[in-house]
Formats: structure tokens, C-alpha cells, sequence
């Protein structure tokens, strides 16, 4: 489970490395900020022929400014909120395991994530690490909560 870039394992390539940049920005940046920041990984070159196809697609939004383009991520597109929650899914995955540690009936003393998820350095091969703490008025060898 590659949690700690995913847009770049749903956009294989330079897309997603230009995608997950332009969710961590707060402001429009220029093709060549991004470039920068993104490091050897995508020359500007690049960098700029993705933009110029994510606001052909409406995705993102370019804003002209003198001789300067400056890019966002388009907040009206119906993919926007999405793209924020597969840039970021651990605050998700979280809310998943709240839900489904809700329905037990006998509830844990805690769920921890540990690992490479509460790391931030998951790959696409990594497994969730979940230790779930039984309560100690629950027997070990309970067969309910063997069951959740």
C-alpha cells in the first residue's frame, strides 16, 4: 500500500509527481517553481507540457500575470476534493478504521497504526500495520472478539 505518494502510483510518471505538488501548494506557482521543487525528478520542459494538459482537461487552472503563467488546481473541478483525499488518504484510512472498530461489540482499548503507513515511507508492496488492544476484562481466548 504506497500511501505516502499516491497520486504517483494512480498517475504513473511525471502526471502524478506534478499532480501531488500542485495539492501541497497554497497559492498559484509557475511552471518553473514546480519544477524546482520537484527536484531532478521532472525537468521544467515537462513539468510545463503536464500543466498545459491538466488545464486542457479543466484540472487545473492557469492564471497569466505579466509574462509569467501561474498554476493551481482547479477547486471547482468535480474531481477536486478527491484528488485532495488521494494526495493525503491516511486521515481516510483512519476514519475507515474508526467505522469499523465502531461496530465492534466489544470495543478495543486502542488501535495504533505502526510501520511504514505511520512512517510515511509505505511502497506499493507495503502491508497496514494494526495492533488492536483487547480490553483486559476480555479473555484471550474470547471466541466474539477472535470473531471482529
Amino acid at each position: 500500500m504506497y500511501l505516502s505518494n499516491p497520486l504517483s502510483t494512480l498517475f504513473p510518471g511525471a502526471h502524478g509527481h506534478v499532480l501531488n505538488q500542485l495539492l501541497a501548494e497554497v497559492r498559484p506557482e509557475s511552471g518553473r517553481a514546480i519544477a524546482l521543487k520537484l527536484g531532478t525528478s521532472v525537468g521544467k520542459s515537462r513539468v510545463i507540457e503536464i500543466l498545459n494538459d491538466l488545464v486542457h482537461i479543466g484540472v487545473v487552472d492557469r492564471e497569466i500575470v505579466g509574462s509569467s503563467h501561474l498554476f493551481s488546481l482547479n477547486s471547482d473541478h468535480l474531481c477536486f476534493q478527491t484528488l485532495k483525499v488521494l494526495a493525503n488518504p491516511v486521515p481516510a484510512l483512519k476514519n475507515q478504521i474508526q467505522r469499523i472498530v465502531g461496530g465492534f461489540q466489544q470495543a478495543p482499548l486502542a488501535v495504533v497504526i505502526f510501520g511504514s503507513v505511520a512512517k510515511g515511507s509505505s511502497q506499493a508492496g507495503s502491508d497496514l500495520d494494526l495492533l488492536v488492544l483487547r480490553p483486559n476484562h476480555v479473555r484471550p481466548d474470547d471466541s466474539l472478539w477472535d470473531a471482529q
